[in-house]
Order: C-alpha cells, then sequence, then structure tokens
C-alpha cells in the first residue's frame, strides 16, 4: 500500500467514525484547532510534577494515545482546509529552510 492511499483510508475511516457519532457539524476549524490544544495540554500532564528523563512503559502508552488524539484533530483539520498534513510540513519545511536561527 503506498502512503498516499494509506493516508486516505485512514482519513475515510476518521470521517466514517466521525459521521456515524454525528459530529460532522461540530467540526469547524475553530472547534477543532481547540481541540488540538486541549489534547496537546492532556499530553503535558505525562510530565507534570515528574522526573522527565524517561517515560515508564504505561506513561509512554498513555502519552502515545494522547499523540494519537492530537493527530486525529490535525487530519480532520486539514480535511477541512483540503490539504494533507505532508503538504503542509513539506511546505513549512521548505520554508524552515530559507530561515536564519539564533539561539
Amino acid at each position: 500500500m503506498d502512503k498516499n492511499s494509506e493516508y486516505t483510508d485512514l482519513l475515510h475511516d476518521l470521517l466514517a467514525f466521525r459521521d456515524s457519532k454525528s459530529w460532522k457539524r461540530y467540526h469547524t476549524l475553530e472547534n477543532l484547532t481547540k481541540s488540538v490544544n486541549i489534547e496537546s495540554a492532556e499530553m503535558l500532564e505525562h510530565f507534570q510534577w515528574k522526573d522527565t528523563s524517561q517515560l515508564s512503559d504505561n506513561d509512554k502508552q498513555a502519552y502515545e494515545l494522547e499523540v494519537a488524539d492530537v493527530l486525529t484533530y490535525i487530519y480532520y483539520i486539514c480535511n477541512e482546509l483540503d490539504v494533507t498534513p505532508n503538504k503542509l510540513v513539506r511546505q513549512k519545511l521548505e520554508i524552515n529552510k530559507h530561515r536564519s536561527w539564533s539561539i
């Protein structure tokens, strides 16, 4: 399976799941963007008040599920924008290649 069909199949499954729950009406760019922020904050909870040098296996698994939530909302946003996530990342990478970075 090529990468494009894998993405298309996954997006199809995500949209079918969303539609089966009648959530499409809530999937505005504003709401999806808020959801990315909320889920990103949940990613931070895995590091709150802990030694963050190493995640336990349980913490890592829970963290990965939060990453999946963020990515899911990003996929929904990209669908609303009619663009693939990879296209956006490639475009931004090209911009960054020509930027000057100071540390």
